[in-house]
């Protein structure tokens, strides 16, 4: 069950669209991120996009960058690890520790960057249909611009950024 602000922005997650949570605690912004993930994954995982070329690219592919890695794991890893064997088992994802990712059945995934390794030119490889922060606000601006340009250049993907976080110098 979604809560008013939560509804509020599933109901603004469209192809194109950004997204900004400047939720305080309490409201439920890391769920409400992972739920984002799940949804989009269960609505690509298994048709092909008519826009895409032959072969046509299955499932999508999600970025979630990271301030902190060490904290993500610690916080987020052993909900994500129950999320994915009881609430969405039907999608087929598993977590990847080691690689830092959720892989999906239906071709999807999910990858998790920390800001250190937003540095690494490897990335501007990558094609991604959505981006997602719990912690926009503290991330680099000019990092965050040079790394997202490249990841939606191809011209049949989603395009969805979900950026949370409130501005931690505020009155």
């Amino acid at each position: 069950t979604l809560n008013d602000p939560q509804h509020r922005a599933y109901q603004a997650l469209r192809p194109g669209a950004t997204v900004a949570l400047p939720w305080g605690r309490g409201v439920g912004l890391s769920w409400f991120t992972r739920f984002a993930w799940y949804t989009l994954v269960a609505e690509h995982d298994y048709r092909p996009r008519k826009e895409a070329p032959p072969p046509w690219p299955r499932g999508v592919r999600i970025v979630h960058l990271l301030t902190d890695a060490k904290d993500f794991r610690a916080d987020a890893f052993d909900r994500i690890d129950r999320e994915l064997c009881y609430g969405w088992g039907a999608l087929g994802g598993r977590l990847s520790r080691g690689n830092m990712c959720i892989t999906f059945a239906g071709g999807s995934r999910v990858d998790f960057v920390s800001e250190v390794r937003m540095r690494d030119p490897e990335l501007h490889r990558w094609r991604a249909d959505m981006i997602t922060c719990d912690d926009a606000d503290r991330l680099n601006v000019k990092r965050y611009d040079a790394l997202v340009t490249p990841l939606f250049s191809h011209p049949w993907g989603v395009r969805i950024e979900l950026l949370g976080g409130i501005p931690h110098n505020a009155p």
